[in-house]
């Protein structure tokens, strides 16, 4: 039978009661390295350094995303939740005012590692908005199934809650979150006025750290045995 040092008990204890630590995960609409996009209010468009878009729910990358800008259609304050600290809309399109590609889904994706934490206890909150219907979510390829998802005509908020709760298929090396979107027709009398696309996505990311395996010390009885070898030992070395 091992047995576990008081020091070693204390240590697991305290971290057994911990809290989770928050991992960073960028929201959509930031630069490399989760890096505030200065453009996203006002200015030039910039390409997202996180998000992209991917060809399916298992998130193989096929195109950059472009981080839309304030003040421009559909961000003109009478449509879209606008841009702000927290997250900007991202879209296939450097100009969605002229976007025009509609009925067919587009998948956004982002990739995260949980090096260092113990998948098993990792969940994931956060918030979105889509144009035009958001229809799932994935983790590693898995839909993960939501209480709501965006609609068409909500893009205007509030935000439709996401959850992705522990045991959902999390793994501890890099994982993949994909976000399915139908493009609906064109817009207008006859559908002849573009059709935008694109998500707003504000993600909190959560696990325990891995913990170093206990250290295993001798038992008493063990230490005992080994106090009196070396008791007999130096008893013998003096008679000798």
């Amino acid at each position: 039978m091992r047995m576990l040092s008081l020091p070693t008990l204390a240590l697991f204890a305290i971290a057994s009661t911990s809290l989770a630590a928050n991992i960073p995960v960028c929201n959509t609409g930031f630069l490399s390295g989760c890096t505030a996009d200065t453009n996203a209010n006002t200015g030039a468009l910039s390409t997202d350094g996180t998000w992209y878009l991917a060809s399916g729910p298992t998130g193989t990358r096929s195109a950059d995303l472009f981080i839309t800008v304030n003040g421009t259609f559909p961000l003109d304050g009478a449509h879209y939740v606008l841009n702000n600290a927290l997250a900007s809309w991202v879209s296939p399109s450097s100009d969605m005012a002229v976007y025009s590609a509609a009925n067919q889904s587009y998948y956004y994706a982002v990739q995260f590692s949980l090096a260092g934490f113990d998948p098993a206890t990792a969940a994931l909150t956060g918030s979105w908005l889509s144009d035009n219907d958001g229809l799932g979510v994935f983790l590693n390829g898995v839909n993960i199934a939501q209480s709501s998802l965006p609609s068409f005509g909500g893009f205007g908020g509030p935000l439709v809650n996401l959850n992705v709760p522990a045991g959902s298929g999390f793994n501890g090396a890099v994982n993949t979150l994909v976000f399915q979107v139908n493009n609906g027709p064109l817009d207008g009398p006859g559908g002849t006025m573009p059709s935008p696309a694109g998500v707003r996505i504000q993600l909190t990311l959560s696990a325990d750290p891995l913990l170093d395996p206990p250290v295993d010390t001798p038992e008493p009885a063990s230490i005992g045995l080994m106090a009196a070898g070396l008791v007999a030992l130096f008893t013998f070395r003096r008679r000798g």
